[in-house]
């Protein structure tokens, strides 16, 4: 199966390279937006990496999904809001929330499907157990635009998550930023989350999306839940990153997700996060 992924120097984009290119199953096809000599990480894939892709590019975008006719394009671009000047903020909406609709637009008359990563940022974490049918409400800029940027169509099927994992550079999140710290942090023990780690969540749309042609819509896709307290504590342990880590309960958020209707359509179960730390542990970086 021919598969392009967009955003692959990104947290998720670059692992979801590695996996689908390891496996026969798929070929695989991921742009950038610079050359390999910006990501000298990917230069094991070269085989695979389209150079030189600005998603704001609809036509040169076009001419590419008509060159290698992939039955499904995955999204996994995005763009965080830290830092935005006026100028970075229209390629903020752009990424986020226009190219989306454009790809979905794209990519229906030609007969390929979508799968668009979406974000637990949809949901202001107030109330927790989040399903599909439950009224989103963001509470910042990021999680409005994913929730703007979620495409329709019977092609295109919308995965809300939340992921952690390693980054090609110098990253903000969680887990590249707990390697950087040197002396104690806090970690907030009443701030649920339900993510998964990019590697699951790779094998997740390796295994149960892309060959899947039922699903459509919207769909949570989620670990068990767990406070950011207990996760930075299994990062510690399994990074041998050891550091003291202080409990913190003045921060309240609850962004779990309800993953019963992909577990329906697809059987799939979470490991526990002890495994999905550990298997992205021992896969190492690129």
């Amino acid at each position: 199966m021919r598969v392009v992924i967009f955003g692959a120097t990104g947290m998720l984009g670059h692992m979801l390279t590695r996996v689908l290119a390891l496996d026969p199953r798929y070929e695989v096809f991921a742009t950038v937006r610079g050359t390999l000599d910006d990501y000298p990480q990917l230069s094991g894939y070269h085989r695979h990496i389209i150079e030189n892709v600005a998603v704001t590019d609809e036509a040169r975008i076009g001419r590419l999904l008509e060159e290698i006719a992939p039955r499904v394009v995955v999204n996994a671009a995005a763009m965080r809001p830290s830092g935005l000047t006026p100028a970075t903020t229209i390629d903020f909406v752009r990424v986020n929330a226009l190219w989306p609709h454009q790809l979905a637009n794209l990519a229906g008359p030609m007969g390929i499907r979508l799968c668009h990563i979406s974000s637990d940022g949809v949901f202001s974490g107030q109330r927790g157990a989040y399903r599909e049918d439950d009224r989103p409400d963001p509470e910042d800029v990021y999680g409005a635009a994913k929730l703007v940027g979620e495409p329709v169509g019977r092609h295109v099927v919308n995965l809300r998550t939340s992921i952690i994992g390693p980054e090609l550079n110098a990253g903000a999140g969680l887990l590249s930023w707990f390697l950087r710290q040197d002396a104690a942090i806090k970690g907030y023990s009443q701030w649920l989350y339900s993510g998964l780690t990019t590697l699951e969540l790779a094998n997740i749309i390796r295994d149960d999306v892309l060959p899947n042609s039922d699903l459509q819509g919207i769909y949570h896709v989620a670990g068990a839940p767990i406070s950011k307290f207990e996760l930075l504590r299994l990062l510690s342990k399994y990074y041998e990153h050891d550091i003291p880590i202080e409990e913190d309960a003045s921060v309240t958020r609850d962004r779990t997700l309800d993953a019963t209707r992909f577990l329906n359509a697809t059987g799939y179960k979470s490991p526990g996060w002890p495994d999905m730390i550990s298997a992205l542990r021992q896969l190492g970086n690129l």
